[in-house]
């Protein structure tokens, strides 16, 4: 994930309007990874210097659950946090796309971007077409949805969405070569 964490950091820091030590933006981690990987995830978070923000994982149990962790848990956190905007990063690697999709369709002038990081860039996968079917079904919603390579890719659109500053850009980039 080179750049994830200075883009992470960045998106958190441009909602600090206020010149507070806390940014305004909230940065929540969905994963579809298992709470006893916990430990795992939080230290490579910590490690990476990615923002602070809660850690959202399954339930691993003997029995499978009906409801779908992801798309659950996103529309839990979209109910609950009902007046802020969300900007949806995730991958084509599972049905984020789908997922995204799904919520921007049922929560309408809530999502201000969703991006899919591409897991396999110079290939067009199935998985990549469904994404990029995908952004093509919402396109009515008037929300930017677009397939990327990498975190200078949704730096510069959220820039130019007014959504981060341009001079994160470079920030971000800096931090990805190192």
């Amino acid at each position: 994930l080179p750049g994830a964490a200075a883009l992470y950091r960045e998106i958190a820091r441009a909602g600090d309007q206020k010149g507070g030590s806390t940014p305004d933006n909230p940065i929540f981690y969905l994963s579809n990874s298992p709470w006893n990987l916990y430990d795992l995830l939080e230290d490579f978070l910590d490690l990476n210097d990615f923002p602070n923000g809660p850690l959202l994982l399954r339930d691993l149990g003997v029995r499978a659950s009906p409801v779908k962790h992801k798309p659950h848990t996103l529309a839990q956190l979209m109910m609950r946090f009902s007046d802020l905007p969300a900007v949806l990063i995730g991958d084509s690697g599972e049905k984020d796309a789908l997922y995204y999709a799904n919520v921007a369709t049922n929560f309408p002038g809530r999502i201000s971007a969703i991006y899919i990081r591409d897991v396999d860039p110079g290939k067009n996968s199935k998985r990549d077409q469904e994404v990029d079917r995908l952004a093509h079904t919402t396109a009515a919603l008037n929300i930017p949805f677009e397939r990327v390579q990498n975190s200078e890719e949704i730096a510069a659109s959220l820039a130019a969405l007014d959504l981060l500053d341009h001079a994160a850009i470079d920030r971000i980039v800096r931090n990805t070569i190192q």
